[in-house]
């Protein structure tokens, strides 16, 4: 009996033992504690009126660009106001890469482009806008609606027309369109449904007048995806097109004598809730399974991937993702009540949750400044060690790390 009770304190000993150097490793290997850091405010918000149809794009480790119906101010994160440029507008959205933005209306006739230091040019139209893309350089593709056809000009990173196409097809439209970060390439995604199998194209022009003119239709290169619909195209560094459909992930690169490269492809089992990118490659969250799909993975599961189409780590939630931003050193997660950051490896920085509910919770380049954006203001929180922020915005409860599944766009624009 002393036998059995001796072994048994000893198991329990290492039990103990494990339990312990498990915590250690966890909490303090890492540099961090629970409840060791909060967010503060880094300076007054910026405020407006609740109908203003607030959104943001930030960019680098302490600016923003802010876009209400009344304009676009330039601000930084402790707060202070650069520029404001007034605008008449009634629902905006601004998109972004690198350092400059763009921003427009769902069927407007404008889109306004801005740097760092404000307006950098702007373009009206005669017909309804559809869809329109920025490059980093501030070049713009636009996609309208004519009234016999579709069109997609792209201009200059001075605003100098370029490239005009013509999709005249009652049964060909054009969905999404990129231009190269070179600024030679543009890519346009055309939805066929002329027979029973509906097919995305995914045409490849230069974007050069005289150039596009030695080839047919300005096309010098074709991909198709059979029975696919591609949503999205998104050219990284080294003219590397990703293209997004609902059925796959495909990355294609131009190349030398006008010939396209086919260069990955990933499989998706899940619709797409959630999707983000950066100079460096994506992030998406897995919705609900596509249908008959038995491959289907669990709802919610958030994958980082690299521009080679490598997986750079994974994070699952256990419930679904209501919000995504993306930035150099990791995402910020939208999971019920809250918002999780994370690494791009995987792992859990730190949990927020706030007073108030947000439109957008967007990381800067270390993801330990964040900015806020409610129906009524917008912001940057630090993270920093301390007692938790009092102010109205700043987080309730917040600690890090967090354990896997814990609680938790206006766009990032990236």
């Amino acid at each position: 009996m002393r036998t059995i009770r001796a072994n048994w304190i000893a198991a329990a000993c290492v039990l103990l033992v494990i339990a312990a150097v498990t915590v250690y490793l966890i909490f303090f290997v890492k540099g961090e504690t629970p409840a060791a850091y909060s967010f503060q405010e880094t300076g007054a918000p910026i405020t407006y009126a609740a109908d203003a149809h607030a959104c943001v794009y930030a960019y680098g480790a302490s600016q923003y660009y802010l876009c209400t119906k009344d304009g676009v101010r330039g601000v930084t994160s402790s707060g202070q106001l650069k520029w404001n440029v007034p605008l008449t507008l009634t629902a905006p959205s601004i998109i972004g890469r690198g350092t400059v933005a763009a921003v427009a209306e769902s069927r407007g006739t404008a889109v306004y482009v801005f740097n760092p230091s404000g307006l950098l040019y702007q373009k009206t139209f005669d017909y309804p806008l559809l869809g329109y893309s920025v490059t980093a350089e501030g070049r713009l593709s636009v996609i309208l609606q004519t009234d016999t056809a579709y069109q997609v000009l792209t201009f200059s990173e001075n605003g100098d027309l370029g490239l005009t196409c013509n999709f005249q097809d009652d049964n060909v439209y054009p969905v999404t369109a990129d231009i190269s970060g070179d600024g030679k390439i543009l890519a346009v995604s055309l939805y066929d449904v002329s027979n029973v199998r509906p097919t995305s194209k995914i045409l490849f022009l230069y974007t050069d007048a005289q150039q596009s003119k030695s080839f047919q239709d300005s096309i010098f290169a074709t991909r198709e995806r059979p029975q696919e619909l591609v949503g999205a195209l998104r050219f990284l560094p080294g003219n590397r097109l990703v293209a997004v459909s609902d059925k796959a992930l495909a990355c294609y690169q131009p190349g030398a004598n006008n010939t396209v490269s086919d260069l990955w492809q990933l499989p998706l089992h899940n619709e797409i809730s959630q999707m983000a990118f950066d100079q460096d490659g994506f992030a998406y969250a897995d919705g609900v399974g596509l249908l008959n799909d038995f491959a289907a993975g669990e709802e919610g599961t958030v994958h980082i991937v690299s521009a080679a189409g490598e997986e750079e780590g994974t994070f699952l939630p256990h419930q679904p993702v209501t919000y995504l931003s993306l930035a150099k050193a990791g995402c910020v997660l939208g999971l019920g009540a809250g918002y999780t950051g994370i690494s791009r490896k995987g792992d859990v920085l730190w949990q927020l949750n706030t007073l108030r509910e947000l439109s957008a919770l967007v990381p800067l380049e270390s993801m330990n400044t964040v900015l806020q954006v409610s129906d009524t203001q917008a912001g940057c929180l630090q993270r920093s060690r301390g007692a938790a922020a009092t102010s109205e915005d700043a987080p309730a409860t917040e600690g890090a790390p967090a354990a896997e599944g814990s609680p938790d766009p206006t766009a990032a624009g990236e």
